[in-house]
């Protein structure tokens, strides 16, 4: 069941921008689970279809375009977002996040998967004497194993 957002970062509560939100309209995205390996139909019009095994999940989003741009403050929320959801143990796969996600295909959130971080890069829209503003930015999650 939907509890207000479709993405937290540690506690931070990412949803899709119309007044302060952190994440573009439409661009949020959970990859499918499994993967057609192969299809065919055999010679008596029998379908079969296999599928991979264990594939590994995808999320993906980006920050907000214009009127709507995130600020220095904004990134920075993320940024220590991501540094608290970081793993620290012993053992485990310290380049990995912790991500509490709503997945679309279920209608539920999945809390027990662990991720990798894609390389983010930023890119300077404009400031102001306030504020520097930020072009979209993409995160892509790739799952990954918690233990190194």
């Amino acid at each position: 069941m939907y509890k207000g957002y479709i993405l937290r970062i540690g506690q931070l509560r990412l949803d899709e921008a119309e007044d302060g939100g952190y994440i573009s309209p439409g661009s949020y995205k959970v990859s499918a689970n499994k993967e057609k390996i192969d299809d065919w139909t055999d010679y008596n019009d029998v379908r079969h279809v296999i599928y991979s095994i264990g594939k590994k999940t995808e999320i993906s989003f980006e920050t907000p375009g214009k009127p709507n741009l995130l600020t220095e403050e904004e990134i920075a929320k993320i940024l220590e977002a991501l540094e608290t959801a970081k793993h620290t143990g012993a053992g485990l796969n310290k380049d990995s996040y912790m991500l509490d996600y709503y997945d679309p295909r279920t209608g539920e959130y999945v809390i027990d998967k662990d991720f990798t971080l894609e390389d983010i890069n930023f890119t300077i829209e404009g400031t102001s004497p306030e504020h520097v503003y930020y072009s979209p930015v993409k995160f892509i999650f790739r799952e990954v194993s918690s233990v190194d």
